[in-house]
């Protein structure tokens, strides 16, 4: 985790202007960059099957917005990737279970609901953006080949980061797009 910290090559994505436009356009200027996470999904596996949203209720506190950038640094597809539900079938989920480190839940999905799944697909270098409120999984790799990508976790300023959610923990960074 934050591998914004320790790798000059994260870093150098962190700061790519076009992403860096698209989160300015979400959350405002001084983007609050608290966690950066690589993830290798290899043949075979899925790396987190059930669905959940990325709220972190256990480990940000404040009032502003928070944002997901999901990077693919290799292509993410239908075999490969993870798949979300839309937001108008929330009401016919459930939560089953909260993870007792970040507070995210995890529901229950109705089958009629899990077959209206939209898979994600990304070519190297894309990326897409989403809030805490999208629910979503990987899915099995099936594709025969490893799946990575990067997701930054951001925020506002007004949210504030609780130290202790890593035995590693560091201060978020300040992003600035270069206008």
């Amino acid at each position: 985790m934050e591998r914004h910290l320790d790798s000059p090559v994260i870093w150098q994505l962190c700061q790519d202007q076009n992403l860096l436009e698209r989160l300015n356009a979400h959350l405002g200027d001084n983007l609050v960059l608290w966690r950066s996470e690589l993830w290798v999904n290899y043949p075979a596996q899925q790396l987190i099957p059930f669905w959940h949203q990325d709220s972190y209720s256990k480990l940000l506190k404040g009032d502003g917005k928070t944002i997901n950038a999901y990077i693919a640094l290799t292509e993410v597809n239908e075999y490969n990737g993870f798949e979300y539900i839309s937001d108008i079938y929330l009401k016919n989920c459930q939560i089953k279970g909260t993870d007792p480190f970040s507070g995210n839940h995890f529901f229950e999905i109705p089958d009629k609901v899990a077959k209206k799944a939209i898979p994600v697909v990304l070519h190297p270098g894309e990326f897409v953006l989403f809030t805490n409120t999208l629910l979503h999984r990987s899915v099995r790799n099936n594709s025969g080949k490893i799946r990575l990508s990067l997701t930054l976790r951001l925020t506002q300023p007004g949210v504030k980061v609780l130290p202790g959610y890593t035995s590693n923990y560091q201060k978020p960074v300040i992003l600035q797009s270069q206008k």
